[in-house]
């Protein structure tokens, strides 16, 4: 489908496909452009791919820090921000459009993924003050609706709270259940997520923190 209203719309082949990360949801599927397109992701996304077996072709093109495709005069930045919700992950940034695409780790007023499965949250928060430095003004998430610069230093703001609470009581040697009755996150409690995931967003925090 995309591929056909690509065709129609622009009538330009698919030069590049660009990875943001190796989780499959967001990486398989690209074989369909493979006869056309060149494929780009981070070092560590190619060797997740392949070790994963996630379908579809593996970057060709691959950097460690940062990298700049330009086609028919227009150009993106490709910038590998460190561990986070996944390794390998790639912001991209489109100066003229002033629109930075990060996929998965800001999601717009919302709680982050159930439990941050395989996620690093030291690396998360690095990853976001390194986003808030950027010069763009809209950002497009991998997932819901479009955002703002800002929208980084709320997600991060609430990753060092949830942070902050649970390592508290950990060390108040409380255990997982006394700490999801503790910690107290009603001041997102408009935010996307809330009812489903605080619970198990609370729950990957400790794991994360050492709590037993």
């Amino acid at each position: 489908w995309l591929k056909g209203e690509i065709a129609t719309r622009f009538k330009q082949p698919v030069k590049y496909v660009i990875y943001s990360h190796g989780h499959g949801d967001h990486a398989s599927g690209g074989e369909v452009f493979a006869d056309t397109a060149t494929f780009v992701g981070h070092d560590v996304t190619k060797t997740m791919m392949t070790a994963d077996r996630v379908p579809g072709p593996a970057p060709r093109e691959t950097f460690t820090d940062t990298k700049t495709v330009t086609l028919g005069g227009a150009s993106v930045e490709l910038t590998y921000l460190g561990p986070n919700h996944a390794d390998g992950m790639i912001v991209m940034r489109f100066p003229k459009e002033r629109t930075l695409f990060a996929v998965d780790i800001i999601p717009i007023d919302s709680l982050a993924y159930r439990d941050f499965p395989n996620a690093n949250i030291n690396g998360w928060i690095a990853s976001l003050k390194k986003v808030e430095a950027m010069d763009f003004d809209t950002l497009a998430p991998g997932h819901g609706p479009m955002g703002t610069r800002d929208h980084a230093r709320k997600h991060r703001e609430y990753l060092e709270d949830l942070q902050a609470q649970v390592s508290a009581h950990i060390k108040h040697g409380m255990t997982l259940v006394e700490t999801k009755d503790a910690v107290n996150l009603t001041k997102y409690k408009d935010w996307g997520g809330y009812a489903d995931s605080k619970s198990l967003n609370i729950e990957g925090m400790f794991r994360m923190m050492g709590g037993k």
